[in-house]
This record gives C-alpha cells, sequence and structure tokens, in this order.
C-alpha cells in the first residue's frame, strides 16, 4: 500500500493505493487463493481504520454540515 496525500491537481487529497492478491503466499512462496472474501466486510473495515488513523494523526477533520 502506499498512502498519498496530494490528487492530480496537487490538491490536498488523501487517499491509498494498493494491490490486493485475493489469497495468500505462503512461507514456501506457494499462492494459495481463499475461498469467497467478504469484498464489503474488508471494505468497510479498511476505510473505518484508515480514516480513523488519519484523524488521530490530525491529518483530516470531521466537517458536519
Amino acid at each position: 500500500m502506499s498512502l498519498h496525500t496530494a490528487g492530480d491537481l496537487l490538491n490536498f487529497h488523501p487517499h491509498v493505493h494498493s494491490l490486493v492478491l485475493p489469497g495468500v503466499i505462503t512461507p514456501s512462496g506457494e499462492y494459495q487463493e481463499l475461498p469467497e472474501i467478504d469484498t464489503e466486510l474488508l471494505t468497510k473495515l479498511f476505510l473505518e481504520k484508515v480514516l480513523n488513523a488519519f484523524l488521530e494523526r490530525g491529518c483530516l477533520c470531521l466537517v458536519t454540515w
């Protein structure tokens, strides 16, 4: 994963780029695909963890309208 803090126009736009395998690589180097990954749950957990990390470090602030 790679954290980026700017968008195409060099505006403040924190986001993460990542490559994700639908499986695991064992210590011996063998690839094993995992059965049915709940991508909706993973997306939700990832967003919660990343957004909380940004908030805790003062990189983002919540604005309510």
